[in-house]
């Protein structure tokens, strides 16, 4: 009797501690408040950071545009130089030929008999002298500017080094600020995008309060148990008759602009758009919505085996259900899309994107719970038809 009282009072623990943890951690409508206060307060964050980048974008233009004046001064200054070189160049060449006809008419000059000449008129002699005399400080004088010149030039050529070093520096600046300028952007796009997609689960999340209050859920009531019973089943069967697994769960290269790297589901090829898509197992439908990536999408919560999972269908042609209906399994639900005959930015032909979340979707948290669809759904291997 005494091991029988234990054992009882061990099962009422049991049970009793169970039950309290089912109900510690339940999800309630101001539990899916606090995620949707989560998610609105992301999008500020995105939103603060996007116009503190956008301010950086706008300072790396401010010194991009200041660095290309540099650069164009130095090339103007580069050219001057490189132009007054020529010039100086052309002077010492006029010089050098005024000093050779100088020194030849000096030369000439002071032959004896051009002297004797003017010996016997003094007049002309002094002349003589004087021009003799002019002729040797014009020399000098010629002979030091072309040194002036010369020095000049060889200066100039540093300077064009220099200049040319200068053009290199800054051209290199120029490149680093253009790739801050990319990179920036790309920060800038991305906060773009996931404000985007904030924006989406934002409005999912408010959706998703309201379903449940017009469910006639309490602010703390358990979501799971405060609408009708979901009927209970036993497996996830595959969502359509025939077709081929043509992008596994996990990381990918990302297959068009928009597409996440990481892949949250299975995509089933194979079908034309319009063909039938099946309920995975019976459940309630908890969401239909309709995202820029990912067109039409439906939600169905299920209990299977005693596990809350919920399943979803993107890229959908056509719904063929309504929030809050019953659905059993292999029940049409949907229709296969994503053909580009309605928008979904986010699809590369006509197929199903198929994922499974573990515990009931919850929009503010989506997409941390999801799971590889193989661990709950019999699929045949990557590229293999059924």
């Amino acid at each position: 009797m005494r091991i029988k009282r234990i054992v009882l009072l061990l099962l009422i623990f049991f049970f009793g501690f169970f039950i309290c943890y089912r109900e510690v951690s339940a999800t309630t409508v101001s539990d899916l408040r606090k995620g949707l206060a989560k998610l609105e307060q992301d999008k500020k964050e995105n939103e603060e950071n996007s116009a503190a980048v956008q301010e950086k974008i706008a300072q790396a233009e401010a010194e991009l545009e200041a660095t290309r004046a540099k650069i164009d001064a130095a090339t103007k200054e580069k050219e001057d130089k490189e132009n007054e070189i020529k010039e100086l160049e052309e002077k010492i060449k006029v010089k050098k030929a005024q000093i050779k006809d100088l020194v030849v008419f000096y030369q000439l000059s002071s032959n004896r008999n051009f002297y004797l000449e003017y010996i016997f008129g003094a007049d002309s002699f002094t002349d003589l002298i004087y021009r003799l005399s002019v002729i040797e400080q014009l020399t000098a004088s010629n002979n030091e500017l072309i040194g002036e010149m010369k020095e000049l030039i060889e200066e100039n050529k540093k300077k064009l080094v220099e200049l040319e070093e200068k053009k290199k520096e800054l051209a290199k600046l120029n490149d680093q600020i253009l790739i801050q300028i990319q990179q920036l952007g790309a920060k800038s796009h991305t906060y773009f995008e996931e404000g985007a997609d904030i924006d989406e689960q934002i409005a999912a999340a408010k959706k998703q309060i309201k379903f449940y209050l017009d469910q006639g859920c309490g602010e703390n009531d358990n979501i799971n148990s405060c609408i009708k019973t979901i009927p209970p089943d036993s497996d996830l069967i595959r969502p359509v008759t025939h077709g081929v697994v043509t992008d596994n769960y996990g990381w990918r290269t990302s297959p068009c602009i928009g597409c996440s790297a990481f892949h949250k589901g299975i995509d089933i090829g194979g079908n034309r758009a319009g063909t039938p898509v099946y309920a995975s197992a019976s459940g309630v439908v908890v969401s239909i919505d309709r995202f820029t990536c990912g067109g039409k999408v439906l939600t169905i919560n299920h209990k299977v085996n005693g596990e809350n999972l919920s399943t979803r269908y993107w890229h959908l042609y056509a719904i063929n259900v309504s929030e809050g209906q019953y659905v059993t399994k292999g029940q049409q639900v949907a229709q296969v899309g994503g053909d580009g005959s309605y928008y979904d930015s986010c699809s590369t032909g006509a197929h199903l994107h198929f994922e499974v979340l573990k515990g009931h979707y919850n929009a503010s948290i989506y997409p941390s719970n999801v799971v590889d669809p193989r661990t709950k759904v019999n699929f045949p291997a990557y590229g293999v038809w059924w």
